[in-house]
């Protein structure tokens, strides 16, 4: 969803690679899958339409799928998902919170 406090969209209560950090907010992977599920998404229904056009039509038909608002949509979070990221440390974060764990040397 689309927090407003942050100007992004967000994904809370996910579970990331690391399934002994459950139901964490922004996992890093999973926001940057979900971008490249989205990209890549587009790009083949900008392929299907343009290489295939029979199958594409059929294909809006049968989702009742709207193009212009839902291919905006996609870009639009595309665009602007946020990524966890430590400013002082300058790196991106597992997820929210990660950095406030009790930090030890191993």
């Amino acid at each position: 969803h689309f927090a407003a406090n942050k100007g992004k969209y967000v994904m809370h209560g996910v579970t990331g690679p690391n399934e002994y950090e459950n139901n964490v907010n922004n996992n890093w992977y999973t926001n940057y899958i979900a971008v490249w599920t989205l990209r890549y998404t587009l790009a083949m229904l900008k392929k299907l339409k343009a290489e295939a056009p029979k199958q594409y039509e059929a294909f809006v038909l049968k989702r009742k799928f709207d193009e212009a608002s839902e291919t905006a949509k996609w870009a639009d979070i595309v665009e602007n998902m946020y990524f966890p990221f430590d400013e002082k440390l300058n790196v991106f974060v597992q997820h929210d919170g990660f950095m406030e764990k009790e930090q030890l040397t191993v």
